[in-house]
Protein backbone atom coordinates (compact mmCIF):
# COMPACT_ATOMS: atom_id res chain seq x y z
CA UNK A 1 0.00 0.00 0.00
CA UNK A 2 1.03 3.18 -1.31
CA UNK A 3 0.26 6.63 0.56
CA UNK A 4 0.53 9.90 -1.24
CA UNK A 5 1.01 13.59 0.35
CA UNK A 6 1.16 16.72 -1.25
CA UNK A 7 2.03 18.01 2.18
CA UNK A 8 4.52 20.54 0.33
CA UNK A 9 2.06 22.18 -1.47
CA UNK A 10 0.30 22.27 1.63
CA UNK A 11 2.90 23.86 3.60
CA UNK A 12 3.67 26.26 0.32
CA UNK A 13 -0.43 27.75 0.52
CA UNK A 14 -0.32 28.08 3.82
CA UNK A 15 2.85 30.33 4.22
CA UNK A 16 1.46 32.57 1.49
CA UNK A 17 -2.23 32.85 3.15
CA UNK A 18 0.10 33.93 6.26
CA UNK A 19 2.24 36.32 4.40
CA UNK A 20 -0.85 37.81 2.80
CA UNK A 21 -2.59 37.93 6.58
CA UNK A 22 0.47 39.49 8.02
CA UNK A 23 0.74 42.31 5.09
CA UNK A 24 -2.82 42.90 5.05
CA UNK A 25 -2.89 42.92 9.15
CA UNK A 26 -0.15 45.29 8.83
CA UNK A 27 -2.20 47.56 6.06
CA UNK A 28 -5.07 47.52 9.27
CA UNK A 29 -2.41 48.75 11.55
CA UNK A 30 -1.42 51.43 9.77
CA UNK A 31 -4.94 52.79 8.57
CA UNK A 32 -5.68 52.65 12.80
CA UNK A 33 -2.27 54.37 13.16
CA UNK A 34 -3.59 57.57 10.99
CA UNK A 35 -7.19 57.29 12.54
CA UNK A 36 -5.53 57.88 15.74
CA UNK A 37 -3.38 60.68 14.50
CA UNK A 38 -6.38 62.37 13.04
CA UNK A 39 -8.43 61.78 16.28
CA UNK A 40 -5.48 63.46 18.12
CA UNK A 41 -5.52 66.18 16.34
CA UNK A 42 -8.86 66.86 16.26
CA UNK A 43 -8.71 66.50 20.71
CA UNK A 44 -5.26 68.46 20.79
CA UNK A 45 -6.28 71.89 22.64
CA UNK A 46 -5.34 74.92 20.36
CA UNK A 47 -3.67 77.91 21.76
CA UNK A 48 -0.83 78.32 18.93
CA UNK A 49 -1.20 75.31 16.84
CA UNK A 50 1.93 73.75 17.32
CA UNK A 51 0.86 71.05 19.20
CA UNK A 52 -1.56 70.03 16.59
CA UNK A 53 0.60 70.21 13.67
CA UNK A 54 3.41 68.20 15.47
CA UNK A 55 1.07 65.55 15.96
CA UNK A 56 2.81 62.53 13.43
CA UNK A 57 2.52 58.94 12.34
CA UNK A 58 5.81 57.06 11.52
CA UNK A 59 6.71 53.75 10.55
CA UNK A 60 8.69 51.59 13.58
CA UNK A 61 9.94 48.12 13.34
CA UNK A 62 7.02 46.46 14.84
CA UNK A 63 4.32 48.45 13.72
CA UNK A 64 3.39 52.06 13.64
CA UNK A 65 3.75 54.90 16.61
CA UNK A 66 1.96 57.82 16.70
CA UNK A 67 3.50 60.99 18.64
CA UNK A 68 4.29 64.53 19.74
CA UNK A 69 7.53 66.24 20.16
CA UNK A 70 6.22 69.44 21.75
CA UNK A 71 7.53 68.97 25.05
CA UNK A 72 4.84 70.29 27.09
CA UNK A 73 2.27 67.62 25.65
CA UNK A 74 2.43 65.14 28.57
CA UNK A 75 1.47 68.24 30.60
CA UNK A 76 -1.41 68.82 28.66
CA UNK A 77 -2.39 65.09 28.44
CA UNK A 78 -1.90 64.18 32.04
CA UNK A 79 -2.29 67.65 33.74
CA UNK A 80 -0.12 69.07 36.61
CA UNK A 81 -0.52 69.91 39.90
CA UNK A 82 -1.50 73.33 38.89
CA UNK A 83 -4.02 72.67 35.69
CA UNK A 84 -6.08 70.07 34.59
CA UNK A 85 -5.53 67.04 32.29
CA UNK A 86 -6.70 67.91 28.43
CA UNK A 87 -6.01 64.55 27.52
CA UNK A 88 -5.61 63.86 23.57
CA UNK A 89 -3.72 61.07 22.92
CA UNK A 90 -5.65 58.62 25.00
CA UNK A 91 -9.04 59.02 24.04
CA UNK A 92 -7.59 59.26 20.37
CA UNK A 93 -6.48 55.88 20.42
CA UNK A 94 -9.13 54.77 22.29
CA UNK A 95 -11.35 55.65 19.39
CA UNK A 96 -9.20 54.39 16.38
CA UNK A 97 -8.52 51.14 17.55
CA UNK A 98 -11.62 50.08 19.49
CA UNK A 99 -12.72 46.96 17.24
CA UNK A 100 -9.07 46.24 16.16
CA UNK A 101 -8.06 42.91 17.55
CA UNK A 102 -11.71 41.48 15.70
CA UNK A 103 -10.78 42.99 12.54
CA UNK A 104 -7.09 41.61 12.82
CA UNK A 105 -9.09 37.98 13.39
CA UNK A 106 -11.47 38.29 10.66
CA UNK A 107 -8.32 39.01 8.27
CA UNK A 108 -6.59 36.05 9.70
CA UNK A 109 -9.57 33.96 9.31
CA UNK A 110 -10.17 35.07 5.59
CA UNK A 111 -6.62 34.12 4.38
CA UNK A 112 -6.40 30.80 6.55
CA UNK A 113 -10.22 29.59 5.00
Amino acid sequence: MRVESNIDDVISQLRRSADRAVEQAKRELEKTAFEVEREAKLNAPVDTGMLRASITTEEVDDGFEVFTNVEYAPFLEYGTSKMAAQPFMEPALDVATKGLGDRIKRIIAEQLN
